[in-house]
């Protein structure tokens, strides 16, 4: 499936949908699989309620750097058989029927985070979190991104970066 880039950056659009929405100012985003649209005007929730505690960040460090991954290719992502259907994309249900399995849709194919892009950092009380290898990448491409931890809202790491800031959620593998 070929990417459209011009879906890949958020928009602000006049989007008037027949019985359900008229508005002179709705953000778009797209990632390619997701589309939303919010009213700026009076569905955004406050953002500082999403990213308030990024004033609490005591130290902010280099988001590490990622070399390229020859299991990937830097998708973050990599293909493996099916784990419900084993790859044959068929699926024996218990009507004695037999249908395209429901995990993969039939075609024996799925996707797992690529393990080599995953990114384990060291968290406040030496508690570790790992960022999945797909948003690990994405993150890794913003320009000059540090990283840090709130007070008391682990596994969320915040993020700034030239131009921005951000945060993700983590998951937390221990000590």
């Amino acid at each position: 499936m070929q990417r459209r880039e011009s879906l890949c950056y958020p928009w602000q659009e006049a989007v008037s949908i027949t019985g359900y929405c008229n508005s002179d100012s709705m953000l778009v985003a797209c990632d390619g699989r997701i589309a939303i649209a919010v009213d700026i005007e009076s569905r955004t929730p406050k953002i500082e309620s999403v990213l308030g505690g990024i004033g609490t960040v005591v130290e902010w460090t280099p988001f590490p750097e990622m070399s390229f991954c020859d299991k990937c290719k830097n998708a973050g992502q990599v293909e493996t058989s099916c784990e419900i259907c084993g790859g044959s994309g068929r699926h024996n249900c218990c009507c004695g029927s037999e249908h395209d399995c429901g995990k993969c849709d039939g075609s024996g194919e799925a996707t797992e985070d690529c393990e080599l892009c995953r990114i384990v950092l060291d968290g406040p009380v030496g508690v570790q979190y790992a960022i999945a290898g797909r948003d690990a990448r994405r993150i890794s491409t913003l320009p000059v991104v540090k990283y840090g931890f709130a007070e008391n809202e682990a596994p969320t790491i915040y993020l700034k970066f030239s131009g921005g800031f951000g945060k993700v959620m983590a998951k937390e593998i221990g000590k």
